[in-house]
């Protein structure tokens, strides 16, 4: 991108190839560590990562038909986005058929998933929902990846990245050089829906562009099913098989045994996850969540050029 747009290094958002696909993804969890640290644009996208996905929630628990159509239209409207050249398909081969069929099943797996809705605690709400996030899909349901929620994630800040595109042509105008008028689905906080906007964007290579800060990314999802697996899952499993002798001494059972009689990862997730949830009052999502809070290291300038290479 730098080179397109006759730009030095280093820029503050991602120095993608604006011609082909880049295998990096925009992650939910990157975004709301990066409001934690102070990012104004991350803070208001997180809040619209959590309105959308809360939304989603609430229409899959209403017994309204109309709120059953409005949480299966919004999923069907998160089609592949192009504009920031992130992800797999730049092609658009993910599009709004793609979009269509995805948004259907994610939305029957939430609808009729009423264990993973289920919350913690004395006040069942979704806050407290094991299933609370966009960034949670991936734990416990299958086929939803990185790319995919990359895909859903950049449609729902859409507008923030728009706005820090243009924050970022007024610090470097030979990004403004060429734009174009589209109508996009934005997420609109009063209706608690997505409607149709007109936006301007830059262009590069003869195609819409965003932009997208260098610390909302990933190279896999940063809530990772495999991790959730290995610290949570099977520990509570390898807790729960644990006995004691009269002496106190612990007897654990390995790892790999575990492992070896609960091999389908997502599976145990979900049936882990909703166990605590409701026979011990813990949610282990949760507590994943803050570890990566505290934890997560956003990529490195080298590192993400070298995954772009």
């Amino acid at each position: 991108m730098t080179d397109e747009f006759n730009l030095s290094l280093p820029v503050p958002f991602v120095n993608v190839d604006v011609a082909k696909d880049n295998r990096l993804f925009l992650d939910p969890s990157a975004i709301r560590v990066a409001g934690r640290n102070g990012d104004r644009y991350a803070q208001r996208a997180h809040q619209q990562l959590v309105d959308f996905f809360t939304e989603i929630i609430t229409c899959a628990r209403s017994s309204k038909p109309a709120d059953q159509r409005r949480g299966l239209s919004m999923l069907q409207r998160l089609h592949e986005p192009n504009e920031t050249r992130l992800g797999y398909s730049i092609n658009g081969s993910r599009g709004h058929a793609f979009a269509d069929e995805m948004g259907e099943r994610l939305w029957e797996t939430i609808r009729t998933n009423r264990t993973l809705m289920s919350g913690t605690g004395p006040t069942l709400n979704v806050q407290t929902a094991v299933l609370s996030r966009l960034e949670h899909l991936p734990l416990f349901i299958d086929r939803i990846d990185r790319d995919m929620i990359s895909d859903m994630a950049t449609r729902i800040v859409f507008d923030v990245l728009r706005d820090f595109t243009f924050d970022m042509i007024a610090a470097y105008p030979s990004i403004g050089a060429s734009m174009a008028t589209d109508t996009y689905p934005i997420w609109d906080a009063v209706s608690g829906d997505l409607v149709e906007k007109s936006l301007d964007l830059p262009v590069a290579q003869g195609k819409p562009l965003l932009l997208v800060p260098t610390n909302w990314i990933f190279w896999r999802t940063v809530m990772d099913p495999d991790q959730f697996y290995n610290r949570y899952a099977t520990r509570t499993i390898q807790d729960e098989q644990t006995t004691y002798a009269s002496d106190g001494k612990a007897s654990k059972p390995s790892k790999e045994l575990i492992k070896k009689n609960n091999k389908a990862v997502k599976e145990t997730n979900v049936r882990q996850a909703t166990k605590y949830a409701d026979q011990h009052d813990r949610n282990l999502v949760l507590e994943y969540e803050q570890e990566i809070d505290a934890n997560h290291e956003p990529m490195t300038l080298d590192e993400i050029d070298r995954k772009l290479q």
